[in-house]
């Protein structure tokens, strides 16, 4: 997967009402790019979807005229991972010959690289 196909939809989540959605009866949910004030839901996989509007934000004319292209938000991209340092390196191979088969395997492969 590339970067940009992660989205940010924390910050999308802060302008919404996500109390109007019984989160702890749900057992699918859809969200249409095409609607992105409203959200579907079924609380059994037997149901219709139930919709609910869940972003009061008013929008401007502009962004009404371009309601069909909502964005959001790539997040913040993370620094590249620096790895193990040579010490932990040096005290996972010293822990190897006491390490399950399934671990051993995995650890080995960790420090080798």
């Amino acid at each position: 997967m590339k970067p940009q196909d992660f989205k940010d939809f924390a910050s999308v989540a802060k302008h919404e009402k996500y109390d109007r959605v019984p989160f702890t009866e749900v057992k699918s949910l859809l969200f249409k790019l095409d609607a992105p004030k409203m959200l579907s839901y079924k609380t059994a996989f037997s149901e219709d979807w139930i919709a609910k509007k869940i972003l009061e934000r008013k929008l401007t004319r502009h962004q009404i005229q371009n309601s069909l292209h909502f964005k959001v938000a790539e997040p913040a991209i993370a620094k590249p991972s620096q790895g193990l340092s040579p010490a932990k390196k040096a005290d996972i191979r010293s822990m190897l010959k006491s390490m399950p088969a399934g671990d051993k395997e995995f650890m080995s492969n960790l420090v080798r690289h």
